[in-house]
């Protein structure tokens, strides 16, 4: 066992992690089921659901993913504080957790054994699997020193000490609220609890979203899909996913180019980048392009075309 990685244990708080990790991956799909069955919500829901997922998501894919693991851009204090609570109410958990996590993964790469989430850790559809889900539960995390760059920042250190806080917070407030504006609108109590209750099931379906398409990159990615760079890994670019990843399933181009913000192609391919380029406009956000790669880099970087 590598000394960057946390063995798995059997103690108490070791038990109540693998029983939040179950709760937050079984509640969005118990969620979905009832809601579908009990015919809760309809296409507006649905509308509005997704244009809450596409204001979330970031907190992963710019906060936690491009900001603080791999620093592609600087961020005034602002847009760090946004950063952190977008990305703590995703429910991934502590931000240095997640950001060490992530630089363990580039630093093994698909190395069986060492890497938390490879799929050649098993074969097939049990690798997929395990990669994208199954990885958390024997309770192994890198080491948070890796993530040193964030031990001494006071509003990451504030969220990540406040994890449980909003965990709960993010869990019960949307159906409580309204419940509330249910109950005020109709004095009624039985459509206030009726709304509290669909508020609930619909805010734990998002969270299973934006969880799947994070995951995604770490199964389907290292699968399916295509490698126009030499690295080191299994990493692959998966055009399907690009839209409902925000950019993220450029994962080859990640690989080769780890600290670019631009993951895409180009900036209309990339929504990651988008929102990274008009938080610059609004000088929120600042050295945004500085590590983006010279089309000399990407082409010296490309495999060998055979003829």
């Amino acid at each position: 066992m590598s000394a960057h990685i946390i063995p798995q244990d059997t103690s108490v708080s070791s038990r109540m992690y693998k029983g939040v990790i179950a709760f937050i991956v079984a509640a969005p799909i118990v969620s979905l089921l009832l809601l579908v069955w009990f015919r809760f919500g309809n296409w507006l829901t649905v509308m509005w659901v997704v244009i809450f997922y596409f204001m979330i998501a970031p907190g992963v894919t710019v906060g936690l993913h491009r900001y603080f693991t791999h620093r592609s851009f600087e961020a005034s204090l602002p847009l760090k504080v946004i950063m952190c609570f977008a990305a703590i109410i995703t429910l991934e958990g502590k931000i240095t957790t997640w950001v060490a996590n992530h630089m363990w993964h580039h630093q093994h790469s698909d190395v069986v054994g060492v890497d938390l989430h490879t799929p050649l850790e098993q074969e097939g559809i049990r690798g997929l699997l395990y990669a994208h889900v199954w990885w958390m539960f024997p309770g192994r995390n890198a080491d948070p020193k890796l993530a040193s760059h964030l031990t001494y920042d006071r509003v990451v250190q504030f969220f990540d000490r406040q994890v449980l806080a909003f965990f709960l917070g993010r869990a019960l407030l949307p159906g409580l609220v309204c419940g509330l504006v249910g109950y005020v609108q109709t004095q009624s109590i039985q459509v206030g609890t009726l709304w509290g209750i669909e508020a609930t099931g619909w805010s734990f379906v998002l969270v299973g979203m934006v969880h799947h398409f994070t995951w995604c990159i770490n199964s389907i990615c290292h699968v399916w899909g295509e490698q126009p760079y030499r690295t080191s890994d299994n990493s692959r670019n998966v055009w399907w996913l690009w839209v409902v990843t925000l950019g993220e399933s450029w994962h080859n181009t990640h690989h080769a180019f780890p600290r670019s913000s631009l993951q895409g192609s180009a900036w209309w391919n990339d929504p990651s980048y988008c929102i990274i380029k008009m938080l610059e406009w609004v000088k929120l956000a600042y050295d945004v392009d500085r590590y983006v790669p010279t089309q000399n880099r990407r082409d010296a970087k490309r495999k060998s075309v055979m003829t």
